[in-house]
Formats: structure tokens, C-alpha cells, sequence
């Protein structure tokens, strides 16, 4: 009998440490069907902001509301930002769990939050996975890697490249480190990212030798929130100017 009682703490206990495949990926608790492929509970699933097609009031980039940063931007370099969710309160917590408190599990998550919108993207676009020559991401500075141990946007980049089968390669490096820019104004990240980014040679030579037969080539730029598009639009200019047949878009998990 204590036997039976020793077996059941310890699998209640592993239970708690490292819940099952059926469990919520964010609360541990049951999952709902209703969540699809998310592997959520029905609250935190309902918890979710999506950003529906309806939603948009910006076309360029996504944006749910009155946008004056993409009326006031002398030039943009990418065509189209789209997000899944708009970036409230829980949503930070979300992410906060994954960059700064290695909740590994959130990763499936995102992969999958991911992987919806880009048929949502492709739909948009009418076209199909295989017409997309690559996707890339927003880079960490040295520091900034080292410091998590991981690039978030990466992680999803590779997870939309695996899903989709397409190449995945970086085209752009980080020149310098900057502090967080969630905490400046819109001319502070306009003036701190200038010179920030620097092309990958080996990914932006393999981008201009591509040839898939076609008039230009289709990049999917990967980031885990757009705030002004400073970044995004930074890193749009640095793969045109290195490859003038490209054609860029963003996909960014929040907004």
C-alpha cells in the first residue's frame, strides 16, 4: 500500500514538471478540441486576441487600428506586415514566459500560432508555399544572444521552414547592439537603428545566385512583434539594396 502511495506522488509530481500532450501548453490543464492544433485549454484559447483579415485598417502593415507610422515613413522597403495577435497584457506575459523564463513548451505554440497565419499570408497573396524563395529573420546582437541563449524569431522562422519546406537562411547580421526598443520613441528607433543591421554575405550571395525562374524573389522576413515597423523596414532596406529583384514581407506573431 505505501508502495502504491510512493508511485502515485511521484506521478502526480512528474505530472506537474512535465504535463502531457494532451495538457494545456499554457496553464497545464486539460486541453479543449475546440483549440485545434494549439494544445490550449478553452480559456486560454478564448484568452487569445487573434488579428482577423476584418480587423485591418492599415494594408501594409497590418495594423488594427488608426496607423500614422506607415503615413508618415518617407520610404518602406517591405510590401505587407501581417501579425496573429494583437499584443496585450496576457500576450506579453506569453512571451515573456518563453524569451526571458525558458518555458520551452510555448514554442509549439507559437509554431503553430505561426503556421496559421502564413496560409493566411499565402492566401492573401494567392500564392503557395513553393513560391516563396526564402524565409529569414530579425537578428540578436552577440550580446543579446548570449544573454538568452536563443533567437526567438529564428525558432519561428525555422519552424514556418520546416513546415512548409522552405529554405530558411540568414540574410542580415547585427552590426551593433541597442537597448530594448519597446522603451523609446518612434524617432528614437528611427535614429538608434540606423546602421544597426549589416547583410549576411553568405545568405544575401546565396539569395542573388537563386534562380527559381522567376521575375523576383519572395522573402519572408520573421519577427516576434511589430511595434513602429522601424526594425522590420531597417532590415527590408539592408536585403533590397542587396538584392534589388527581391520582393519583402514581414510576418510577426504580435502587433
Amino acid at each position: 500500500m505505501l508502495h502504491s502511495l510512493i508511485s502515485k506522488l511521484i506521478s502526480s509530481t512528474r505530472s506537474l514538471l512535465a504535463p502531457n500532450a494532451d495538457s494545456c501548453l499554457v496553464c497545464y490543464g486539460p486541453r479543449a478540441s475546440s483549440s485545434g492544433e494549439l494544445s490550449l485549454c478553452r480559456v486560454c484559447f478564448e484568452h487569445i486576441p487573434w488579428i482577423r483579415p476584418d480587423d485591418i485598417r492599415c494594408d501594409v502593415c497590418g495594423r488594427f487600428e488608426s496607423c500614422p507610422d506607415c503615413r508618415r515613413r518617407k520610404d518602406t522597403w517591405f510590401e505587407l506586415n501581417l501579425s496573429v495577435v494583437k499584443y496585450n497584457d496576457t500576450m506579453k506575459d506569453w512571451l515573456g514566459r518563453f524569451k526571458y523564463r525558458g518555458d520551452e513548451r510555448l514554442q509549439l505554440l507559437f509554431a503553430g500560432m505561426f503556421e496559421s497565419l502564413f496560409h493566411r499570408f499565402l492566401a492573401h497573396q494567392a500564392w503557395r508555399a513553393k513560391d516563396i524563395t526564402v524565409v529569414t529573420y530579425v537578428p540578436l546582437s552577440k550580446q543579446r544572444l548570449e544573454e538568452r541563449g536563443f533567437n526567438q524569431a529564428e525558432l519561428f522562422a525555422r519552424a514556418l521552414g520546416s513546415s512548409f519546406r522552405i529554405p530558411v537562411a540568414p540574410l542580415l547580421d547585427r552590426a551593433r547592439h541597442t537597448g530594448k526598443q519597446s522603451y523609446k520613441t518612434r524617432e528614437e528607433r528611427i535614429s538608434d537603428l540606423r546602421g544597426v543591421f549589416a547583410p549576411n554575405e553568405e545568405g544575401i550571395s546565396w539569395l542573388s545566385t537563386t534562380v527559381h525562374n522567376k521575375p523576383s524573389q519572395l522573402v519572408v522576413v520573421v519577427d516576434d512583434v511589430y511595434t513602429t515597423g522601424s526594425t522590420m523596414n531597417e532590415c527590408a532596406r539592408i536585403i533590397r539594396e542587396c538584392a534589388p529583384n527581391s520582393r519583402v514581407f514581414s510576418l510577426t506573431w504580435a502587433r
